[in-house]
């Protein structure tokens, strides 16, 4: 049996025992009540309704997850400006691509091509395809 089946073990075999102990209380205030002993019976059964809310408290506190060490909050932080960094740094890159293509002088200068041309010539040039 592990440690924590013990525990519980114990745990069950208390509640039986304030079981047993209220059952007691209840019985001995019946008692006193058949006799005409209110107020003895009305301590008796409060021993018993108390031995009974012991045993089945009305709040249940749920266990607490453990707070998370400061070296878990760095790894965290740092794994989610890794993320930010995996998004941002290939968009930073392609923008740069894009301004130095731009500035270089590779993407062409679409208005000069038309500097030498007649008018006739650039809208056969700039016509849509005749099927």
């Amino acid at each position: 049996m592990t440690p924590d089946e013990q525990a519980r073990a114990y745990h069950f075999f208390l509640a039986a025992k304030k079981c047993r102990e209220a059952a007691e209380a209840f019985d001995n205030a019946s008692d006193l009540l058949k006799e005409g002993k209110s107020e003895l019976s009305y301590m008796a059964g409060k021993k018993g309704r108390d031995l009974v809310e012991d045993l089945f408290p009305k709040e249940v506190k749920m266990p607490r997850r453990p707070e998370p060490s400061k070296t878990d909050e760095a790894l965290e932080t740092l794994k989610t400006g890794f993320a930010y960094g995996k998004m941002i740094l290939p968009g930073l890159a392609l923008i740069g691509l894009l301004l130095w293509l731009v500035l270089s002088g590779t993407t062409g200068n679409i208005a000069g091509s038309y500097e030498n041309m007649t008018p006739e010539q650039a809208t056969k040039a700039v016509a849509y395809p005749k099927k």
